[in-house]
């Protein structure tokens, strides 16, 4: 037999033609192993919490519900439900002004919020999906002229606390979330 020459054109095409029968039929088996359950969808509510700060559960459940939609998983009934429960609200020093014959002075602030989260599929059921503690920080200059120190601390807290609500339902949905961010 003699070998045919294809045109360059026609062979291009053959090898296309090919490659889209035997792609879909030829995968490495990869699964993530962190999938998000199909189909879920949740409804977000409070924890009892014994903190003061109002807006930073306000806002981590805000912040859980934009991730949930996010993930096309959120819901409007009671049950199933991603309960978000308020842990703490911290501040550590964060910057120092020490002049010269005076008293060092605080300059700046990391405010961290800590919630933690689960899911309840019915009325007292055993909780799942448990999300373990998870804390984010906000940096927060004080002492400005500009802007009072309360204000900003104010802020910092509601950004922190709706960057934990988002990260307590990823981390519900099975998508993986570190536990502290990274300052």
């Amino acid at each position: 037999m003699f070998p045919v020459k294809l045109r360059p054109v026609a062979s291009i095409m053959l090898r296309l033609a090919l490659f889209a029968i035997a792609e879909p039929t030829s995968g490495c088996g990869y699964r993530s192993a962190v999938e998000a359950p199909v189909g879920l969808r949740l409804s977000v509510a409070a924890a009892p919490f014994l903190t003061p700060q109002l807006e930073a559960v306000q806002e981590a459940l805000n912040g859980a519900r934009e991730e949930l939609s996010r993930a096309e998983a959120l819901g409007t009934s009671g049950y199933p439900r991603l309960v978000v429960e308020l842990v703490r609200v911290d501040e550590l020093p964060a910057g120092i002004n020490a002049m010269p014959g005076e008293a060092p002075l605080g300059r700046g602030a990391n405010v961290g919020v800590v919630l933690r989260g689960w899911v309840e599929e019915r009325e007292s059921a055993n909780p799942s999906h448990e999300t373990g503690d998870i804390r984010r920080v906000e940096t927060v200059a004080q002492g400005a002229a500009v802007v009072p120190s309360a204000l900003a601390a104010s802020d910092a807290v509601r950004a922190a606390a709706r960057e934990a609500g988002r990260a307590v339902a990823a981390r519900a949905l099975g998508f993986p979330e570190p536990s502290i961010e990274p300052m």
